[in-house]
């Protein structure tokens, strides 16, 4: 089947829980949680980290230099595929919220794969591109 309307908004959940759990929770774990076990997260310029127990790690760094300063914006989802799997691309903003006036740090671009598992949505892989362009 298509991805229809609840497994659409079940995946804007997960990219909204992921978010939630760097931005607002300082969650590392959390983070790893919206992947699959052996899941994949490509950050480019900062690595290649497979399976939960890696991306734990590595998204903990980020956590604790952010200080829950920091802001992720996803925006022009575009999911497609057929359940139970699916793709899905994303830009992204990062705001520096340090100051009274908050900066934009960084515009990237999420590449995602994803999979609905008995736990709901998870990603299999996600790729960030620099700039929001690259391919």
């Amino acid at each position: 089947m298509t991805i229809g309307t609840d497994d659409t908004i079940a995946i804007q959940s997960l990219y909204a829980a992921y978010n939630h759990a760097v931005d607002v929770l300082g969650d590392a774990a959390g983070v790893a949680a919206c992947f699959v076990e052996n899941g994949v997260y490509d950050h480019g310029r900062l690595g290649r980290y497979e399976g939960r127990s890696a991306i734990e790690e590595f998204m903990q760094r980020p956590i604790d230099e952010q200080e829950g300063q920091f802001q992720h914006w996803n925006d022009n989802l575009l999911i497609e595929g057929t359940a139970p799997h699916a793709t899905a691309t994303a830009y992204v903003m990062t705001v520096d919220c340090r100051s009274e006036q908050p900066v934009l740090a960084r515009a990237s671009l999420y590449r995602d794969e994803l999979v609905k598992t008995a736990d709901g949505w998870r990603f299999v892989q996600r790729r960030v591109g620099y700039p929001a362009t690259s391919r």
